[in-house]
């Protein structure tokens, strides 16, 4: 039975849907409040050492990585980042604020790097304060806008203001509930944070827009029977198939890079797959609905207009 001949109306339940959603976000921001953000170096300020040790790191960096990082907590560094740099340069970064603890921190990790390296060399102790990271959150939270208020611009221009409007707020939805799940698993935020946010946007926008051009597309070929939530109902499940399909395919290597990827790499698949998965649901039982549910809200402000 192909999709298009199935009757179970999802624009017909979409206050269940809203329910949902609405539950997501609630339990996002309780996560948020309750527990805070774990905002990384980035955001707060720190110090950063380059080390220069006597082995080659370059014909295996991810595992060089993984020991600088366990040398860093042993060290007594529990949150550090650390970022192989060229041939045989380790880049860590720390929470340290002041030049005392810096010192004392980069001295910790040098004697263990030598006795695991066979040498160790202290290039260089950076301090960097949080004014860089209010300037990159700052800047986030414009890319967020701008990018947002583009969106806005171009699905008003290619279809109308109501399916714009869906479009953001379910854009909105997405990026709460997973600011909001990566509270809850203490994900760290960062720059690679605010990228996977960015990119979940791109990824969830493009879904929506594939289902907003069905819709219409579908809405110009009605017939006179046909309503506007029938019409919707019917371009979601013709599309259904294309949305699994696509966030399916895309979820495999995220679950691989989340289990295999080691822990550089961990926090930022944890957060695209939370993204993904939110965005494929967010365009489905979301953004179409919502356009429903405004188009409906309309006819009747019409109709009593007109008694």
């Amino acid at each position: 039975m192909e999709l298009r001949e199935v009757k179970w109306d999802i624009v017909g339940r979409r206050r269940i849907w809203f329910a949902l959603s609405s539950l997501f976000i609630l339990a996002g921001l309780a996560a948020w409040a309750l527990r805070g953000l774990n905002r990384g170096i980035d955001f707060t300020g720190g110090a950063m050492y380059t080390f220069r040790v006597s082995q080659d790191l370059s014909q295996d960096p991810v595992a060089h990585t993984a020991q600088a990082r366990r040398i860093a907590q042993q060290a007594g560094v529990l949150r550090a980042q650390v970022q192989v740099f060229g041939k045989n340069e380790f880049l860590i970064r720390t929470s340290a604020l002041t030049n005392e603890e810096a010192q004392k921190e980069a001295q910790g990790i040098q004697k263990l790097l030598t006795e695991r390296y066979g040498g160790a060399e202290l290039l260089s102790v950076e301090l960097v304060g949080p004014v860089i990271g209010a300037h990159l959150r700052r800047t986030a939270v414009i890319a967020l806008v701008i990018g947002c208020g583009l969106i806005l611009l171009y699905i008003t221009f290619r279809y109308e203001f109501r399916f714009a409007v869906a479009g953001v707020l379910a854009l909105v939805h997405d990026v709460l509930v997973t600011i909001g799940a990566c509270a809850l698993a203490h994900i760290e935020i960062n720059s690679p944070f605010v990228a996977a946010i960015l990119t979940i946007i791109g990824y969830s926008i493009n879904d929506t827009v594939i289902i907003f051009d069905r819709i219409r597309e579908n809405w110009k070929l009605r017939t006179r029977e046909d309503t506007f939530p029938e019409v919707a109902n019917r371009s979601l499940w013709q599309t259904m198939v294309r949305s699994l399909n696509t966030s399916g395919t895309t979820l495999v290597p995220l679950i691989m890079l989340y289990f295999l990827g080691g822990p550089t790499i961990r926090d930022f698949a944890f957060t695209l797959l939370v993204g993904i998965i939110t965005g494929a649901y967010s365009s489905i039982f979301t953004a179409a609905p919502l356009v429903v549910a405004w188009r409906l809200w309309d006819e009747r402000r019409a109709l009593a207009r007109k008694r």
